[in-house]
């Protein structure tokens, strides 16, 4: 006696759910990009702006031309390229704990340009043998900041990951959004 089933089994209703709910994610991210790069009062729709950012003693950090901007950074994980043998979760890992890096080169680059956004290409060599990133580079800077693009290689060129099983070098490349945030001013 044979007994056969229809349907699908957990693993493959587990893997459509991840699935669908990155794909959703990402449009709706993608939406919220465009809805606030095209809407000039985007923040106030939404009520993002909360205030102006503080230092460690409470004050307020004016940033140029008397405005508050918050540098908000996204490294756009679907974008990650990989060229040889490397543990490519502990860079995804690496990318995302290490934002708070990138958002404050943005920082001090709209304290000097409160204008500056955009996004950077991103490019980074591990070494084979020992993890460590022996050279960074910026591939193209849509933000039009030269600074911003030194300061966030500087970044890049001090990681390191475990090293890869092979003597060879690995190649990673990846896209970051860099936008600015103002508060209302109040």
């Amino acid at each position: 006696m044979s007994t056969s089933s229809s349907g699908c089994g957990p693993l493959v209703v587990i893997i459509i759910a991840i699935f669908t709910g990155t794909l959703g994610f990402m449009s709706g991210a993608g939406g919220l990009y465009l809805y606030l790069a095209q809407s000039s009062d985007g923040l106030e729709r939404l009520k993002l702006g909360d205030g102006p950012q503080r230092d460690v003693n409470g004050a307020a950090e004016p940033t140029a031309n008397g405005e508050d901007a918050y540098a908000m950074v996204y490294p756009i994980l679907d974008t990650l390229q990989f060229q040889g043998t490397i543990d490519q979760k502990s860079v995804r890992t690496r990318i995302a704990n290490e934002r708070t890096a990138f958002q404050r080169c943005y920082q001090k680059e709209l304290e000097k340009e409160p204008n500056t956004r955009g996004e950077l290409s991103l490019q980074f060599t591990v070494s084979g043998s020992t993890g460590g990133v022996i050279a960074a580079v910026t591939r193209d800077n849509y933000t039009g900041s030269e600074g911003l693009a030194a300061c966030v290689t500087d970044v890049l060129k001090t990681w390191s990951f475990p090293a890869p099983k092979t003597s060879q070098i690995a190649v990673v490349r990846f896209e970051t959004l860099f936008l600015p945030f103002r508060a209302e001013q109040g």
